[in-house]
């Protein structure tokens, strides 16, 4: 953000949020709060209120994939990548790229192209499916396995550490919440 830019939205912001501590950050004006007063600004007929949701939604998710990320780089993953293993681990038999597409919402030129990748490291195995021969079913190999199991526990200290600034009942309100928010974003058919 240019510093023109920044000092237009520092004034939009109330006057005492620099009064505020640095544990209120629920109260304290953030981006979300600065993107959606500027297209209140611009766009003063259009209702800016889901921006207060959606934006902090993915600036969240795209912080923690970041954060994933690096701690991945050391195992050669990405966190796409390990939850495509992760599913397979918890699944109970082999899985159709497709069935793994719609359960992770990758497209199919993701998936195929996470597969690949996978596969070509010795991760997971490709068979032919018996019950469609022009598919295949995806299964998870020791090694991907080993890998699984030695990358979980390190990630979710990661993502424990992340939320460490959030409390028990924080997390309880945030976990129901986004539950809710799921569950009405979430088409009742799968997206094609």
């Amino acid at each position: 953000m240019e510093s023109t830019d920044r000092a237009r939205v520092e004034a939009e912001r109330p006057d005492d949020a620099a009064k505020l501590r640095p544990d209120d950050a629920a109260e304290r004006p953030d981006d979300a709060d600065a993107v959606r007063a500027a297209w209140s600004r611009l766009l003063p007929g259009v209702d800016t209120e889901p921006v207060e949701i959606v934006f902090r939604v993915l600036r969240a998710a795209r912080l923690i994939e970041r954060h994933s990320d690096r701690q991945l780089a050391a195992a050669g993953l990405t966190r796409p990548e390990l939850e495509l293993l992760m599913l397979l681990r918890r699944s109970d038999a082999a899985l159709s790229p497709t069935a793994i597409a719609d359960a992770l919402l990758f497209t199919a030129p993701a998936t195929t192209k996470r597969l690949s990748a996978l596969e070509a490291r010795g991760l997971l195995s490709r068979v032919v499916n018996p019950d469609d021969r022009r598919g295949s079913l995806v299964t998870l190999t020791e090694s991907g396995r080993r890998l699984v199991e030695r990358v979980l526990p390190e990630q979710l200290a990661l993502e424990a550490e992340l939320l460490g600034g959030l409390s028990p009942a924080e997390r309880s309100r945030i976990a129901a919440a986004l539950r809710t928010l799921l569950a009405a974003v979430s088409p009742s058919t799968p997206v094609e």
